[in-house]
């Protein structure tokens, strides 16, 4: 599978360390399926020489963009690079990778659960079961509220979400599992 070049529409600061990135990929975003991954550069040099995995986030197709959420971590490194591209900018990526997730007739309620910045490829998820009209309960877990990702897109997807943080400073005590 060849990279697309995607142009970067927005790449912001949604926490410390915690970026959404937005990219113009009509050809990726009509083929996105809940699950996917994509590998993306931070630039189209060959330095650093392979593209990072990240889960695909959100989509739209007709608006053709896709969306990835990603943390920085540490310096001098592939996610750090991405955090300071622009708007503008163009990047290579490949997608859709993997098989994504299938469902089943029969299911009626569904139990998501994530940490952190694991509620990235999931969201997906979460958004297609409401489609199909499944229930869905979603057990959202992380150190501490600062912490917390996505929170305003579950919401408006209108089903039950139970937060979890290690410290208490939101929702229950403890951990989502």
């Amino acid at each position: 599978m060849d990279a697309v070049l995607a142009t970067v529409l927005q790449n912001q600061e949604v926490k410390p360390g915690f970026f959404q990135m937005e990219c113009l990929a009509p050809e990726i975003s009509k083929e996105c399926k809940p699950g996917q991954f994509l590998m993306i550069k931070p630039n189209q040099l060959n330095s650093p020489l392979l593209g990072r995995p990240m889960g695909i986030f959100d989509w739209d197709v007709e608006k053709g963009t896709i969306q990835i959420l990603y943390e920085v971590k540490g310096p001098h490194t592939v996610t750090e690079l991405l955090s300071l591209v622009k708007p503008g900018e163009v990047l290579p990526v490949v997608a859709p990778l993997g098989n994504g997730y299938w469902f089943r007739e029969e299911d009626k309620k569904v139990l998501v659960v994530a940490g952190g910045i694991g509620i990235a490829p999931l969201f997906p998820v979460v958004k297609a079961l409401k489609a199909r009209n499944i229930q869905v309960t979603v057990l959202l877990g992380a150190p501490k509220a600062e912490r917390l990702l996505a929170m305003q897109k579950l919401a408006a997807l209108e089903q039950e979400i139970m937060v979890f943080t290690d410290d208490g400073s939101v929702g229950e005590m403890g951990y989502p599992t």
